[in-house]
């Protein structure tokens, strides 16, 4: 049980750009579909990240996210993806910098 806890809860990466490039900026104007990517690409529930300089903390709360796919042949049926709390919190590049909100 604890180590199942600890598993969900710290389940943490620090990255310089984010799973899909080093040159990817996530910043706090990034949309939260994009931002949900990358943490679900890397099965993360805390997001540490540099590349954009920012410093800020975005969360996503807990819900679900339907999705389907339509080809020419068919289309998939709906299927609902269930949201655990996450967030990215960007380190930004200066360590006297005031945190910006």
């Amino acid at each position: 049980m604890c180590d199942r806890w600890m598993q969900d809860n710290f389940k943490c990466l620090l990255i310089h750009g984010s799973s899909v490039s080093v040159s990817d900026e996530l910043t706090p104007d990034t949309p939260p579909i994009q931002m949900l990517d990358r943490l679900i690409r890397m099965d993360a529930n805390t997001l540490f990240c540099g590349r954009s300089g920012l410093t800020f903390q975005y969360q996503i709360e807990q819900g679900s996210v339907t999705s389907s796919v339509t080809t020419l042949e068919q289309a998939t049926p709906p299927q609902t993806t269930l949201i655990q709390p996450r967030q990215v919190i960007g380190v930004g590049n200066d360590l006297n910098a005031p945190y910006q909100e």
